[in-house]
């Protein structure tokens, strides 16, 4: 019988932003704006991501450490690391953004089992 892989598949990628006038706004469009020194806009940024991080901290996260930290914790302390950071991201695409925020939940992720 063939081991049962514990590794689940990524949630999938947020969907565009909704404005208060309805209109789709992009994770491209929102990198672009937050480049451009919009603190609201890189906010909306990473406000769109958080429920996706969240999930995929679930997916990383073992039961047995859940005990030391939760997912949110996790999630927090990713934003938090990837907001000051922000300025070394050199990406551009949505698949790039959320590629560079998972290694970095990932290394957090590792540091808990430290």
């Amino acid at each position: 019988m063939a081991p049962i892989s514990r590794k689940r598949p990524l949630p999938t990628a947020p969907r565009p932003v909704v404005t208060e006038n309805a209109e789709p706004v992009t994770v491209e469009e929102l990198l672009v704006r937050a480049r451009e020194g919009d603190p609201f806009e890189r906010d909306r940024l990473f406000e769109a991501c958080r429920s996706y991080l969240i999930l995929v901290a679930r997916t990383q996260v073992e039961s047995w450490v859940q005990a030391k930290a939760d997912a949110s914790d996790l999630v927090q302390q990713t934003l938090l690391e990837a907001h000051r950071g922000f300025d070394r991201f050199q990406g551009q695409t949505e698949a790039e953004w959320l590629a560079w925020l998972r290694r970095i939940l990932s290394h957090n992720a590792a540091d808990l089992v430290r």
